[in-house]
């Protein structure tokens, strides 16, 4: 068989199972691409001379907020969201424009025959629903041609992967080792030595303050500098309440929304109370609340909104704006205005971090290491000195050590390694790091791979561990085809 032909024959396998069943995440989470006749503007990348614009980037991370259940993000959260948006739509088209280059190809059947299987395009009954389908679609801002646009190319990557995947083999001993480490269990007595809780205890003197200004008035300039758009800087903020009703109802044209969303609007510029209003009319979360939605910086809020409730001013009624999926009316309760805190205003609080952050870095270190060399003394948990430094014995396990989520302790990836070394009872012998300070640690138990078991799931591991070196494989490709493409990011933070 033909590569082509190993590709136009791949949606019934197992592992193309696998990628369309992400094609509904990618909907919710991503919602790849703009809504059809949706006007573009400007353009945040170009891909091989492609273009991706800010109306899909815009489009995609208020998808991404919408599924997160979120009303609002802080603006570090709202950079690390673009960046991922981003990265991700540039990769998506790449891997896009290598599909059509391979010749690859989905038909209409194949699409159909997806989407009849999607869960929520069916009713009680298990059957796909026409009318179900429609709806949807028109809550998700889709028409049909362009969710089946979209489908198509999703599933062009996904034959374009399993190309890419179908060379990867499995041996037996790799199979195995696997099977011996996770059926491996392990438990750990650990102490935890957080930073936060040695800078807790750290008495800094004002004199202590005073001297380090003198001498490092530029690394307290630089943390501010560092810290000022997130600590120091706050953007305008506007204190709501809204009224939301949805659009797309089965039986209820738009339009009469509106007209019902305006008799609202009328009601509360003549006076009625708009939290009442809000508990009858409201379809949106805050609507038992009274429609408060608190206060939201400006950036966060979908533009539309924004503009709307600037220009209707604090204590006014804004006119009825409309959504990709609402229809949206807001009482400004007050606008306050952007503002930066001065370093003056902080400097000592700056000073006074640094001087306490560096100082409980060096004590943890040293109280780590006493806590090591008394449990290496001792051969078990120096339970007086724990106590009296304010810390406490804690355990974890039972778990594989090939999981490097250790429970009760997070992502220990050199702790966790060090278990593996290790593979039997005692002290471990170093200090590991972990977030936001480091941790010493006993293996308290270790039970080995029932040998006579390996027969009886061999194949499940063999498919564990095969998926699992497929998605390697196809990440380190994914990485350098990314990387091998003209990518010009023209978005500017």
């Amino acid at each position: 068989m033909s590569v082509m032909e190993k590709i136009r024959s791949s949606t019934d396998s197992t592992w193309m199972r696998a990628i369309l069943v992400i094609i509904g995440l990618v909907f919710v989470f991503w919602g790849v691409g703009a809504g059809a006749g949706m006007q573009t503007t400007q353009a945040v990348a170009m891909v091989n001379g492609k273009r991706i614009t800010d109306t899909e980037l815009q489009r995609v991370m208020r998808d991404q907020v919408n599924a997160m259940g979120r009303s609002s993000l802080d603006e570090d959260q709202i950079t690390t969201l673009t960046t991922q948006v981003l990265e991700q739509l540039i990769a998506d088209e790449v891997l896009l424009q290598e599909s059509y280059k391979a010749g690859i190809e989905v038909s209409d059947e194949e699409i159909q025959r997806y989407i009849l299987e999607i869960d929520a395009f069916q009713d009680d009954k298990g059957k796909f629903s026409p009318e179900i389908y429609g709806r949807a679609l028109k809550r998700l801002g889709y028409t049909k041609a362009r969710f089946e646009e979209q489908t198509r190319e999703e599933m062009m990557r996904g034959k374009l992967r399993e190309v890419v995947a179908a060379g990867v083999v499995v041996t037996t001993a790799e199979v195995r080792d696997l099977y011996n480490r996770s059926a491996t269990q392990v438990e750990l007595e650990f102490v935890r030595v957080q930073d936060s809780d040695i800078a807790s205890r750290v008495i800094v003197e004002e004199s202590e303050v005073d001297a380090f200004l003198a001498a490092s008035a530029d690394q307290v300039q630089a943390a501010y500098d560092a810290d000022k758009a997130r600590l120091y800087s706050q953007p305008r903020r506007i204190g709501l309440h809204r009224i939301l009703m949805r659009k797309g109802h089965a039986g209820v044209a738009d339009a009469d929304v509106l007209a019902r969303m305006e008799e609202v609007r009328a009601k509360a510029v003549a006076g009625e109370d708009f939290a009442s209003l809000a508990r009858t009319w409201s379809e949106d979360l805050t609507a038992e609340g009274g429609g408060d939605a608190g206060t939201v910086p400006e950036p966060t809020m979908e533009p539309r909104l924004a503009s709307a409730a600037i220009a209707a001013g604090a204590g006014g009624i804004s006119t009825v704006v409309e959504t990709d999926n609402a229809f949206v009316l807001i009482r400004v309760d007050e606008i306050l205005e952007a503002a930066v805190i001065p370093i003056d205003d902080v400097k000592r609080d700056i000073a006074r971090q640094i001087i306490s952050r560096s100082r409980a870095q060096e004590q943890a270190t040293q109280l780590a290491a006493s806590l090591l060399q008394a449990w290496t003394t001792e051969g078990q948990a120096p339970v007086a000195l724990i106590e009296q430094s304010g810390l406490r014995l804690q355990t974890a396990g039972p778990f594989s050590p090939t999981e490097s989520f250790i429970p009760g302790l997070g992502v220990a990836p050199a702790l966790v390694q060090a278990v593996q070394q290790q593979a039997s009872t005692g002290v471990l012998s170093a200090v590991f790091p972990v977030e936001g300070g480091r941790v010493v640690a006993a293996i308290s138990a270790w039970s080995g791979a029932d040998e006579g078991q390996f027969e009886a799931i061999a194949q499940l591991v063999r498919m564990q561990l095969l998926q699992q070196k497929q998605q390697e494989v196809i990440d380190q490709w994914q990485g350098q085809l990314v990387a091998g493409a003209k990518v010009e990011q023209l978005l500017r933070n």
